[in-house]
């Protein structure tokens, strides 16, 4: 006799699909922990290949030109060189716009030396073709805004310009917590600025748009601001009660916070600029394989700490404690895009029309 075929009761059929679907579960975790597993295998290939550090000790030195004081670059070159005795680094320390001419004019003439590029406005030395593609096993680390999306350079650290104030002079009632608050009639004749932040212009003017930023550029315009040179120089007459508030660096900030000035700055602005100073290989360089070794070493997690621990801030994701003020998670982090450095010249007439600066 054939069995008797009993139709499956609501509770078997939510069983069997409970089942069904822990499986799916299960399989494609499963995929995604060996896809992880491949990842970190290939990241570790790339950064470990012995053909490359074989190459790059037939090579055996790399040419550093750097934006970083030696109380920065130094650590990171001995900690560089102690993880490959048989690599020297020989540093060059000028401004990013020293730099970016000694590149150029090394190119032109057809003779590069450098073989490692870190300063500021890379997207340029990019535009002129000098930059090589080079995606370091350590990139996933770095937030997608901090990175080229071809691969040509990653921002190491960043300076964030933000509102900093004295906290003495500055009531409660009357500290800001984002750009427009400044233009309170509270502030007029209260605030000074840098005469070249011509950087934060432009990212502003792009962030908020053009009729609502020309509208915060014309109110600052009228508060009669004072003008000085230099960030660190604001911070400190910022602290001494000169002026009641500027646009300060965070990290300068943070740190003479730390030490018992009368100052803070605001975390609640959106934007918070970011100037990134980025790292990235030359097209030409006579070093390749060194080379990619020094910028694999600087995106990585151990070079990223020795950058914090100098002083600065570092990009890579959670690479700042998320317990600091500075950490990222924190912050409404705007980089300066390629678009502002492309139109810097442009911007730096609007900034001084604008503000009636004469330079």
């Amino acid at each position: 006799m054939d069995s008797i075929r009993t139709p499956m009761t609501p509770v078997r059929i939510k069983r069997s699909s409970e089942k069904f679907l822990d499986s799916i579960y299960r399989r494609a975790l499963f995929n995604a922990l060996v896809l992880a597993a491949l990842s970190l295998a290939c990241a570790a290939r790339g950064a470990d290949d012995p053909d490359r550090i074989a190459k790059a000790k037939a090579e055996g030195q790399v040419v550093f030109y750097t934006t970083m004081g030696v109380d920065t670059s130094r650590p990171m070159t001995l900690a560089f060189e102690k993880k490959y005795p048989f690599l020297k680094v020989e540093v060059l320390r000028l401004n990013s716009e020293r730099v970016f001419n000694r590149v150029v004019v090394e190119h032109q003439a057809g003779k590069v030396h450098a073989d490692v590029v870190n300063m500021s406005v890379m997207p340029l030395l990019k535009s002129k073709k000098l930059l090589a593609a080079y995606r370091s096993p350590e990139a996933g680390a770095f937030p997608a805004k901090f990175r080229d999306p071809d691969d040509t350079w990653t921002g190491l650290v960043g300076n964030y310009l933000v509102i900093g104030y004295n906290t003495r002079l500055v009531p409660e009632a009357n500290r800001p917590k984002d750009w427009f608050d400044l233009t309170l009639p509270w502030w007029k004749g209260k605030l000074a600025m840098d005469v070249e932040d011509f950087d934060w212009f432009g990212a502003m003017l792009e962030y908020l748009g053009p009729e609502k930023g020309r509208r915060l550029m014309q109110g600052l315009a009228a508060q009669q601001l004072d003008w000085r040179k230099g960030h660190s120089l604001l911070a400190q007459l910022v602290s001494a009660g000169e002026f009641y508030g500027s646009f300060l660096y965070a990290h300068r900030t943070q740190l003479t916070r730390d030490r018992g000035a009368p100052i803070d700055w605001v975390k609640t602005s959106k934007p918070i600029v970011v100037s990134q100073n980025a790292v990235a290989v030359l097209e030409k360089a006579p070093r390749p394989n060194a080379a990619r070794l020094l910028v694999d070493f600087l995106m990585s997690e151990a070079g990223q700490k020795l950058l914090y621990e100098g002083g600065q801030i570092p990009l890579r994701s959670r690479a700042v404690p998320t317990s600091s003020p500075l950490a990222a998670e924190h912050l409404d982090l705007y980089p300066v895009s390629d678009r502002v450095m492309e139109r810097y010249e442009e911007l730096k007439k609007d900034f001084n029309e604008t503000f009636g600066v004469k330079q």
